[in-house]
């Protein structure tokens, strides 16, 4: 049995391997082809794209956020106890959302929204849609989600376990992405513990507001909330 040195090459090995490197090359038209099939199966190769804001109106959470919600991405808002601001948000927000003249759908998984406080005015921009299950939430957020007339869906899961939305299927959340995405809507979740795994961007609420807070009007308690930011994956859109 022949042992051939390393150093040695065979015949024509030379424009084999010639031949070889020239359709690898960078410039080859099979590498750019390659390259453009890749960039299609897998989007997420690619830069984010650029978001737009939707204002809060809580100091905190538009400044942790680069403005305020971003359209076209999932939002998680993780109240870690209770009481933490979480409803001071959403009400902040179904404020200036109002005024903006910009419509809402509330997506209320467990029947936890509270009316009081709110007078029909204030509320006549919200599509309220209060669920009796978790699939049938599912169902109406994947609805709300691919209407372009909302600029914001909330979905509030808040009143279902961890364990329980633990098992969701990533497939659900893949989809409300791409259909916020579509309709450049921006979705918020409420939840007591991370379970969003494609959130774009991640709040934490980790302590309750003064027991006589409720006694100050919405607009004093906006800047007390203590927010933390978990996660931030959002490109937004450049302003000028």
């Amino acid at each position: 049995m022949q042992h051939r040195s390393s150093r040695e090459s065979p015949a024509g090995a030379s424009h084999e391997t010639s031949t070889l490197f020239t359709a690898m090359s960078p410039r080859s038209d099979k590498v750019i082809v390659l390259r453009r099939l890749l960039a299609e199966r897998f989007p997420a190769t690619r830069p984010p794209a650029a978001r737009r804001v939707v204002a809060t109106g809580v100091a905190p959470i538009d400044a942790r956020l680069g403005g305020g919600l971003a359209t076209g991405a999932l939002t998680e808002l993780v109240s870690l106890v209770p009481s933490a601001g979480n409803q001071l948000a959403l009400g902040s927000m179904l404020a200036a959302t109002r005024e903006a003249c910009q419509r809402v759908a509330l997506i209320d998984a467990a029947g936890t929204f509270d009316l009081e406080g709110f007078d029909d005015d204030s509320l006549a921009h919200l599509v309220w849609v209060r669920c009796g299950s978790l699939a049938e939430s599912w169902r109406a957020v994947d609805l709300a989600a691919r209407d372009p007339n909302y600029r914001v869906v909330v979905l509030d899961l808040r009143g279902f376990s961890v364990r329980e939305l633990q098992r969701t299927r990533d497939a659900v959340w893949v989809r409300l992405q791409r259909a916020a995405e579509q309709a450049d809507t921006a979705l918020a979740v409420q939840t007591t513990a991370a379970v969003v795994p494609n959130a774009g961007a991640r709040l934490l609420f980790p302590e309750p507001l003064a027991d006589d807070a409720f006694l100050h009007p919405r607009t004093d308690l906006c800047t007390d909330v203590v927010v933390e930011r978990q996660r931030f994956r959002i490109v937004h859109e450049a302003v000028g």
